[in-house]
């Protein structure tokens, strides 16, 4: 099985000059973001990371990858090269879905899955609750295999994923 994470990232920076030379440092968004990028990469667990991808480059490397994404999500789920199964966890309760892939919502908080029930597919909030990590990850693991085996996420029994990629003119 193929770990794929994807972060959501930014590009902009804050240049400031100092002693004649420019020094580019990361804006606040960004740091933000590279924190939150840790983070996902911290979800992995112990396993070793075995690649890292540029957003919708094919991933060909067995095990724990990670890929940079835009930071909509729509997006980044479309550069899963290979991706069968998208796990997009959401504090705010992100409704969308990525047809033709299924996605899986764990929650990351008790009140927001609560409040979007009919959508979230798991509450990982109640681990603040006395669930273990351990238990947790388990059912995360158990969902993941049941939606590969043919069970339709929330997302798809709501029907989300037609309208989600917006073109400009």
């Amino acid at each position: 099985m193929t770990l794929r994470i994807f972060q959501p990232s930014t590009a902009s920076a804050e240049r400031t000059e100092t002693s004649g030379h420019a020094t580019t440092w990361p804006s606040r968004a960004s740091r933000r973001s590279l924190k939150s990028r840790l983070g996902a990469v911290a979800k992995g667990g112990s396993q070793p990371l075995e690649a890292v991808y540029h957003y919708a480059e094919q991933t060909t490397q067995k095990g724990f990858v990670f890929m940079d994404t835009p930071g909509y999500h729509p997006l980044a789920a479309t550069g899963q090269g290979g991706a069968n199964v998208i796990c997009s966890t959401t504090g705010r309760g992100s409704a969308y879905g990525c047809k033709p892939t299924p996605s899986i919502k764990p929650a990351t908080n008790s009140e927001m899955y609560r409040h979007m029930v009919e959508d979230m597919d798991i509450n990982c909030g109640d681990v603040l609750d006395g669930v273990s990590i351990e238990e947790k990850g388990q059912q995360i693991f158990d969902e993941i295999l049941a939606v590969a085996s043919g069970k339709r996420t929330k997302s798809e029994a709501l029907g989300y994923g037609e309208a989600e990629y917006v073109r400009g003119n």
